[in-house]
């Protein structure tokens, strides 16, 4: 296969991702409005669940975790680090976030239209 086959072939393959994924966001829009009304059924009725065609559908209700903005989440890195007496918090912190982190070299190719 020749180089320009292979880009044509890529530039085809990219198309078709993009087809699919303006196609799959219509299917994930849909699903998201008939769960809301499934859900909203079974709970205006007061019940756990229904039963249809061999399936049951279940309200769970269930807390979930929420990332809190960065600001307030580096104000409660701060407090937690004065809390146990270490001085300058603002740099310990920063020093400690940046060690987590490394870099990685990444080769990428860029299709750029002409």
């Amino acid at each position: 296969m020749t180089i320009k086959e292979s880009v044509r072939e890529l530039t085809e393959i990219n198309k078709e991702i993009a087809r699919l994924t303006k196609e799959l966001a219509k299917f994930r829009k849909q699903a998201k409005v008939k769960n809301k009304e499934i859900t909203d059924y079974i709970v205006s009725r007061d019940q756990i669940g229904v039963k249809c065609d061999g399936n049951a559908f279940i309200v769970d209700k269930k807390t979930k975790p929420m990332a809190k903005p960065k600001k307030l989440k580096e104000q409660s890195y701060i407090e937690i680090v004065e809390k146990y007496g270490i001085d300058n918090p603002q740099e310990f912190l920063k020093e400690f976030l940046s060690a987590g982190k490394s870099d990685k070299e990444v080769t990428k190719l860029k299709i750029q239209k002409l």
